[in-house]
């Protein structure tokens, strides 16, 4: 058994909505790969099995509202249950990722491997100052509003401390529940229980370095010629996320992940981004 795992939730998506992931992902990785689904759809199931991706139905509905607290108890679940023997973890959203690289050539020998936003969570004031303002208050705020911000969508790391992650972040949602403050968003929880020192020992990958890049924020990228995006220190980064959230640069993900050249590959990266790219981000 491969040592490493990769991790997604594929809930209510189509093959369409994961495929760059997928796609991307195996042109650089050949080890596991896991993907939790809502159901047993044939194209789904078939799609995976062509890119030897291992697929797990839920028996139970997913509160979509919670599902960002919900998918830790999943992945410590399947984890456990599935893949005990994996040495390293990487539990990523599957919609908005796709792949340059190994992400796992990038590990260190920290615990957990955090992929991070380039700006600070007090300068975040529309969403990461906002949510930790709504459930913890002001003063925890200013405890942490220094901090870079830490994506929850992307996070690795050995599987220690991803299992010692998902219970801290499940405790963490028991008790919000308890007070009647329990939201959609651990990313809230994550920055907080990190800026509290209740995290295992952890490496933030920066956006700019080699390993993990989260684009929302991002001002200004740099291409190669054959549109691949490019560390500060001139080489390809690993994993790119919210890739759909760089305007039309955004194109060169998805020609990357479709192996698609010429006009007629033109044409099938206009197609997909017309269905699936956000109007608002194609500017």
């Amino acid at each position: 058994m491969s040592k490493n795992l990769v991790i997604g939730l594929a809930i209510g998506y189509p093959v369409e909505k994961i495929q760059n992931f997928v796609l991307s992902l195996r042109q650089y990785y050949d080890g596991n790969a896991v993907f939790i689904t809502d159901s047993e759809d044939q194209s789904m199931m078939q799609f995976f099995n062509t890119h030897d991706i291992h697929s797990i139905v839920l028996e139970e509905k997913v509160n979509i509202g919670l599902i960002g607290f919900e998918r830790w108890a999943i992945y410590r679940d399947v984890i456990n249950e599935y893949f005990s023997d994996v040495e390293n973890v990487l539990t990523s959203d599957v919609r908005d990722v796709v792949f340059q690289g190994n992400p796992f050539d990038h590990f260190t020998d920290a615990e957990l491997e955090f992929s991070t936003e380039p700006l600070k969570i007090g300068e975040c004031v529309e969403h990461n100052a906002k949510w930790i303002l709504d459930i913890y208050g002001q003063d925890v705020l200013d405890q942490v509003k220094d901090n870079v911000i830490l994506c929850a969508g992307v996070v690795g790391g050995k599987k220690s401390g991803i299992l010692a992650l998902c219970d801290l972040i499940l405790e963490e949602a028991e008790h919000l529940k308890k007070i009647n403050r329990l939201t959609f968003t651990d990313q809230a929880s994550l920055n907080v229980m990190y800026g509290q020192g209740k995290c295992p020992s952890s490496t933030l990958h920066l956006t700019g370095d080699d390993a993990m890049a989260t684009m929302h924020h991002a001002k200004t990228l740099t291409f190669d010629r054959q549109g691949y995006l490019l560390s500060n220190a001139g080489n390809r980064i690993a994993m790119v996320h919210q890739y759909d959230r760089c305007g039309f640069s955004g194109l060169n993900f998805i020609k990357n992940a479709m192996q698609v050249a010429g006009p007629s590959g033109l044409e099938v990266v206009a197609r997909y981004a017309v269905r699936n790219v956000p109007a608002h981000d194609l500017v």
